[in-house]
């Protein structure tokens, strides 16, 4: 499943929303790091502005704000999942894959 070829018409693409914990995209750490890939169109007047998380020791560029869970940490009893980053920190002019995180 992925976003490829998604348009968004009028309104620039937005993962997260800082005043709320709950409207934010959560992404799986389960998959490497490196098959994430966000960017938009050269056509496109709006960028998706990326952001850096960590979970479990990997380091992920995933949408600024976005959060990483470990789909392996659910709670049943909680309903949740108990392994999750923090939200992605922003990075500066990104909207690429070639900015790579810091080892």
């Amino acid at each position: 499943m992925g976003f490829y070829g998604a348009r968004f018409i009028n309104k620039e693409p937005r993962f997260a929303f800082p005043s709320s914990s709950i409207l934010m995209a959560r992404f799986s750490c389960s998959v490497t790091p490196e098959s994430y890939i966000f960017g938009a169109s050269s056509l496109s007047p709006y960028k998706i502005q990326l952001g850096q998380s960590e979970i479990n020791g990997k380091k992920f560029i995933v949408p600024e704000g976005t959060i990483l869970f470990d789909p392996k940490s659910w709670d049943e009893e909680k309903q949740k999942y108990t392994r999750v980053s923090e939200p992605a920190k922003p990075l500066e002019n990104s909207d690429t894959r070639a900015e790579k995180p810091a080892e």
